[in-house]
């Protein structure tokens, strides 16, 4: 008697499994730590962004007119902790604002208000105003190393700004779309960072500064008004493991026997 056995059919079955993995976005902890990101301009007319879907892991947002705030949320995400409190960098302190930002958010998983839709959020800036170099600083402690999407709403009154997203081993800093220009209004903007971390519990420091003055008066400022971090799951991605699920049935299949000479 003698077993028949196609082994090159199952390691080309298998090859092609873990190829469709890898297409359908699969990523390890072992890839090392990135960050790539990219900017759009918030208009009136967008409609409100849904913090709740985008903040699968933590969202927070800032709205507040008082001149001096410690810079924590005016809400978060109910039960998470990944978003941490606004601080200075450089200048004197922070403060709200009772001028508009074009960013608006919607909500139904919040601390309080549980549910909600807030327009024209203020955020918040440094007291110290028409400075370089003067900004405010956002940190967020990721649970695990995976892979991230991070959307960041920032605005900036007459000048330009310049953020860093930085963690132990990568850094990404962008000025590009960060202006004002010579308007009286501020301009809010939208960052999508894709972030990955090296291990569990990194933190990363997103940095906004004022980079140029304006030349509208004397009170350049840069401000963040909100934040969202999700765990990306794709949908192609089950697609893949089902073809793999597949190829291990088909190699647990009895082996055919034969006999005969």
């Amino acid at each position: 008697m003698r077993y028949e056995h196609n082994h090159q059919s199952f390691m080309t079955l298998l090859l092609a499994g873990l190829l469709m993995a890898g297409l359908c976005g699969f990523t390890s902890s072992a890839q090392g730590a990135t960050i790539t990101g990219s900017a759009s301009v918030v208009s009136v007319n967008d409609p409100a962004f849904d913090l709740t879907a985008r903040g699968n892991i933590d969202w927070a947002y800032w709205d507040t007119t008082s001149s001096s705030v410690t810079g924590d949320p005016t809400n978060e995400k109910a039960g998470a902790s990944v978003v941490g409190s606004l601080s200075a960098i450089n200048g004197t302190g922070l403060r709200g604002s009772t001028a508009d930002t074009k960013a608006d958010f919607t909500f139904t998983d919040g601390t309080s208000p549980v549910s909600s839709t807030v327009n024209n959020v203020s955020g918040v800036f440094n007291q110290t105003l028409n400075t370089e170099d003067v900004g405010l600083s956002l940190d967020l402690t990721l649970p695990t190393a995976k892979t991230y999407t991070v959307y960041l709403w920032l605005s900036i009154y007459d000048g330009t700004g310049t953020l860093t997203a930085t963690l132990p081993t990568a850094s990404l800093t962008d000025d590009s779309a960060l202006s004002a220009g010579q308007s009286s209004e501020k301009f809010t903007f939208l960052y999508t960072l894709e972030v990955t971390a090296d291990n569990p519990g990194e933190v990363l420091d997103l940095d906004l500064v004022l980079s140029v003055n304006g030349t509208e008066g004397s009170l350049s400022h840069v401000l963040i008004d909100g934040v969202a971090v999700s765990i990306p799951t794709p949908a192609a991605l089950p697609a893949g493991l089902a073809m793999m699920g597949l190829m291990a049935l088909r190699r647990r299949q009895p082996m055919r026997m034969h006999t005969g000479k």
